[in-house]
């Protein structure tokens, strides 16, 4: 295990080191947090595994966790705590979406969580659900249209597109 806990941020990473381990008591133990944030923190997609020299979210708490694997936790209170503006979706053409962004939320998410990213909105929101992929980004800053792809073939062609 390793911590950085300065300013409002705080990152863990803690080895798996027993078949039976599990994410939530693992990081809660490591963090001081209790098991309902860690939770809410999985759900926010401040969690992630690395298993070899992949790295993926974790937001399933009930995930079993190889032996080697890492967990990766990552806390900004800031982050977590942004209030979520709604985009507004125009079209939905079910291999991919257009919406308008509003100025204020993010395209994509990062290490500290996607809760507020217009990726993981339109994987919420969208009926049926389905993955979501950016093609383009927009600044943070920055009001307009967005492309949000549902498949990886889509995202292929219209990334070509671009």
């Amino acid at each position: 295990m390793c911590a950085d806990q300065s300013s409002s941020r705080q990152q863990f990473h803690i080895a798996v080191t027993d078949a039976d381990s599990s994410a939530v008591e693992l990081l809660a133990q490591a963090s001081g947090l209790s098991n309902q944030q860690v939770k809410k923190l999985m759900q926010s997609g401040a969690v992630w595994l690395s298993q070899g020299k992949q790295t993926k979210r974790l937001r399933r708490a009930k995930k079993t966790l190889p032996v080697g694997s890492e967990l990766h936790l990552y806390y900004d209170q800031k982050v977590q705590q942004a209030e979520i503006i709604e985009p507004q979706l125009l079209a939905d053409e079910g291999e991919y979406s257009v919406w308008i962004k509003p100025c204020g939320m993010m395209s994509q998410g990062s290490k500290w969580g996607d809760q507020g990213a217009i990726s993981r909105w339109a994987e919420q929101h969208l009926q049926p659900q389905r993955p979501a992929f950016i093609v383009h980004r927009l600044d943070r800053a920055t009001r307009g249209l967005i492309l949000v792809a549902h498949s990886k073939k889509a995202v292929r062609a219209l990334t070509a597109m671009f």
